[in-house]
């Protein structure tokens, strides 16, 4: 309930501040909410230039999030480890707001586990995190490697950045 009443007050914030379809792009994009869908032409033009995956919550959308709002602290000086805390909150704020689909999921348990690794001036490899974050996943719910294809899928493409990406 909360959820939905927050996606709708977000949602009839953008409704009323920007343009269509602006607003609907960001509804999009920052709430996960499809209620008020893009308009058909634009959600074409989208699909057509093969850019289709970005209307719709994602862990991409999640980083452009997180890095907006690390760079707003940063710029108004709010220290590191406060920063990184504020980040991680906002993440899994962003994470409940969206919906909590397996690759949102994944890329926010990605995302604190790299800001766990800098507050204790750790480096973070992107492979084993993405390993942990698949098993961690796992564990709280075994049923996913069975039932859900954007968990499969959000892990394979990921790994396929990580390993390919480089070479690419």
């Amino acid at each position: 309930v909360f959820r939905s009443r927050v996606q709708t007050f977000l949602a009839s914030s953008f409704l009323q501040a920007l343009p269509s379809p602006h607003s609907e792009l960001a509804i999009g994009l920052l709430v996960g909410d499809d209620s008020t869908p893009l308009p058909k032409r634009t959600r074409s033009d989208f699909i057509r230039a093969g850019t289709g995956h970005i209307v719709a919550a994602s862990g991409y959308n999640l980083s452009i999030l997180a890095m907006a709002i690390g760079r707003a602290l940063a710029f108004i000086g709010v220290f590191r480890r406060l920063r990184w805390f504020i980040l991680i909150v906002c993440i899994w704020t962003f994470v409940a707001l969206a919906g909590a689909e397996a690759a949102v999921v994944r890329a926010a348990i990605m995302a604190t586990i790299a800001l766990i690794a800098k507050v204790f001036g750790r480096e973070s490899e992107a492979l084993p995190v993405l390993l942990l974050a698949g098993a961690l996943m796992l564990i709280a719910n075994p049923t996913l490697l069975m039932f859900d294809v954007g968990f499969e899928l959000s892990l394979a493409a990921m790994a396929g950045i990580i390993i390919l990406g480089p070479r690419l």
